[in-house]
């Protein structure tokens, strides 16, 4: 389907990746039938397979954190030896690293502080086998509150700085991957720009040190209207999705909407606007044809 879309075949494929799939050891230490066959078959197929050893510490992994992300790592490894095995030079990219189960309800430790820091340790072993990480930034919260913001922050900021190639889950997830949300999700976006701005190198040089408009401004002034902020001022700072800076007076003014309530209107607003992206008609009118074929034939096994 992948290869109708793009409007070539599956040689053509190929010679292009298009297309990732997560493959999940089935832990500990084996992969079942399924995973091993999705496996097999990206590698055959020269598409990325983003190997990610189910690491539970506590759980599927042993509880000390150190035991856990060697395991991980020792899984993922397995999973990438049989990649080049199916097809010398398949892409892979990994995401051995472990979270932690609650000992108290079992459930997975999503951006916890063990989990953030198993993350690092997991982009470090990737970078010294030389392939690229795959990060996300989960929650555990069920709602969209404080819980949900701080911890999905704490594993963005794990994901910046460790050097992640890749951020899943990274906009409107609740409950671990259970539940989702549009507010959420704006709320994330903005978060993900502000890192993408944050991650802007900063140039340094006579025109950008500006001499001569400190020199014109001197001792007790302002640089409000300056030729450079005038010039300037509608690009030179992140201006915010959803944050405000108004105050407290103004903000009440405008009818008191907190965050959450702001990216209501903005979610809204984008879902009215939305365009679906351009397919040429003769690839959907085969990949229609491909799918109703496939439903006749009863869909694929489901019994692997």
């Amino acid at each position: 389907m992948i290869a109708m879309a793009k409007g070539t075949d599956r040689e053509g494929l190929c010679k292009e990746p298009s297309t990732f799939s997560i493959i999940n050891s089935n832990s500990p230490l084996q992969y079942d039938r399924p995973m091993a066959i999705g496996l097999i078959e990206l590698a055959k197929h020269n598409q990325l397979a983003m190997i990610t050893p189910f690491s539970l510490a506590g759980a599927s992994h042993p509880i000390s954190l150190g035991a856990a992300n060697s395991m991980a790592v020792a899984e993922m490894l397995a999973a990438l030896t049989l990649t080049q095995l199916v097809n010398p030079g398949a892409p892979v990219a990994s995401a051995a690293y472990t979270m932690n189960v609650n000992m108290q309800t079992g459930s997975p430790g999503f951006g916890s502080p063990e989990t953030n820091v198993s993350l690092q340790i997991g982009s470090q072993m990737a970078r010294f086998y030389g392939i690229p990480i795959r990060s996300s930034t989960f929650t555990s919260s069920p709602a969209l509150d404080a819980q949900a913001t701080f911890e999905t922050l704490g594993m963005l900021w794990a994901s910046i700085t460790s050097g992640s190639n890749i951020i899943m889950h990274a906009a409107g997830w609740l409950e671990g991957g259970l539940r989702s949300s549009f507010e959420k999700f704006i709320l994330d976006v903005e978060m993900l720009q502000m890192m993408v701005k944050y991650m802007e190198p900063i140039l340094v040089d006579d025109t950008t040190l500006a001499f001569n408009e400190v020199k014109s401004v001197g001792h007790g002034g302002h640089f409000f209207d300056t030729e450079n902020t005038i010039k300037n001022y509608s690009t030179a700072f992140y201006e915010p999705l959803i944050s405000t800076a108004k105050n407290y007076g103004q903000w009440k003014d405008d009818g008191a909407l907190d965050s959450t309530e702001r990216a209501n209107l903005v979610y809204k607003k984008a879902l009215g606007a939305y365009e679906p992206p351009h397919l040429d008609s003769s690839r959907l009118d085969a990949l229609k044809a491909f799918v109703k074929k496939r439903e006749q034939e009863g869909g694929a096994p489901i019994d692997m």
